[in-house]
């Protein structure tokens, strides 16, 4: 016996996740902090938020794994090396907060660097 076809489509409506997008949340949450508006916005519309939000997550990985490498330098090392390390870590840097920027303007709040 199956169910009529409305009731199949009002158990589908309902069996569907009400937060989509709530894993890339998370793991900016774990990297950063709670930012309601960016849940929000997720739940709503989550288009262009989406793809900023996942390179945020990328080049966060990615600085901490060369901060990581930078501070591990030491006086053995040669200073080339260190220069470059450094360097790098910079320049990563540089893009997280460009993108973390980025994420601020499309929710329309203002940014302030808490790297």
């Amino acid at each position: 016996m199956e169910l009529p076809v409305e009731i199949v489509t009002l158990i589908r409506g309902y069996s569907r996740p009400r937060f989509k997008y709530f894993r890339e949340y998370n793991r900016y949450v774990q990297l950063k902090h709670e930012w309601p508006a960016l849940r929000t916005l997720l739940q709503t519309n989550p288009g262009p938020v989406l793809p900023v939000l996942l390179l945020f997550e990328q080049f966060m990985l990615e600085c901490v794994a060369s901060k990581r490498l930078f501070k591990q330098w030491n006086y053995t090392m040669p200073f080339e090396l260190y220069q470059t390390l450094e360097q790098d870590y910079y320049h990563k840097r540089a893009k997280l907060i460009q993108v973390e920027r980025e994420l601020h303007l499309l929710l329309k709040e203002p940014y302030v660097c808490r790297i």
